[in-house]
This record gives C-alpha cells, sequence and structure tokens, in this order.
C-alpha cells in the first residue's frame, strides 16, 4: 500500500495492534441516485443525500461490527468512511478503495474508481479486526 496509494497509507498493524484480518463492504447507489447524477457539471441533490447518509450507515455499520466482534474477544479499528485524509497532501492514509481491490470486491478501472460487480457508484467501507476470518 506505502508503494501503490501513497508512502504514508497505514497498514493494519498500524491501526490496531494484532490486526489479523480487514472486513470491506460496498455500499452501491440505487439506480435513481446514478441517473441523478448524469446531467449537469454538479453533483445531483440526490448523490449528494446519498453520499451524507452512506457515510452515516458506514459509521453506523462498523460501530455494530466492532461491537459483535467483541463479543467474540475481537479487537477492531474504525476508520471513517471519508475525511480521513491529509489536508496538505490530500492523500488519504487509509484508501477504502484500495483495500477493497486487494480484498477481491473488485477491479480498479481506468478513472481509477472500484467497479464491483454493483458497479462504481456508491460508498466502501472497512474494519480492521485481530479475529482471523478466511478470506
Amino acid at each position: 500500500m506505502k508503494e501503490i496509494v501513497a508512502p504514508a497509507h497505514l497498514e493494519p498493524c498500524d491501526l490496531l495492534r494484532g490486526a489479523q484480518t480487514v472486513i470491506c463492504y460496498f455500499i452501491p447507489f440505487s439506480e435513481e441516485v446514478v441517473c441523478s447524477n448524469i446531467k449537469g457539471s454538479f453533483s445531483s441533490r440526490e448523490w449528494g443525500v446519498a453520499y451524507l447518509e452512506t457515510n452515516n450507515l458506514i459509521e453506523d455499520l462498523n460501530q455494530n461490527l466492532k461491537k459483535e466482534l467483541s463479543k467474540l474477544g475481537a479487537g477492531a479499528a474504525l476508520i471513517p468512511a471519508t475525511h480521513n485524509f491529509n489536508e496538505e497532501t490530500l492523500l488519504s492514509n487509509w484508501s477504502h478503495r484500495h483495500v477493497a481491490f486487494m480484498a477481491g470486491l473488485g477491479n480498479l478501472g481506468i478513472n481509477n474508481m472500484l467497479i464491483t460487480e454493483k458497479g462504481c457508484c456508491g460508498r466502501i467501507g472497512s474494519v480492521v479486526t485481530t479475529l482471523e476470518l478466511p478470506p
């Protein structure tokens, strides 16, 4: 990751001592939201609302995952869905997109977006855990 994304990109063990697994998931936007964003040169209101609501959903999902992992005796580190970048370099220290690519959730397209089975319009979440899970 330090070579592919940025030298300051964190490794799972930088976020959580004893890290064993990174759980990644993709939440696709509805076709309605995707199509609303086609016209014009600015993002649609629907896209903006979906972006904010999905970020909140990711935060809630990650909190619930952490709680469930804790019940199994595992630790978890949560990474915000967005705004986890260096404000000077504008580079993220944790790329959900690249982590999801490494996890096999999709391929990186010519535009460097993650293209999943459900498309590329949506949001990605990830959680680092000490629980060892099979791929």
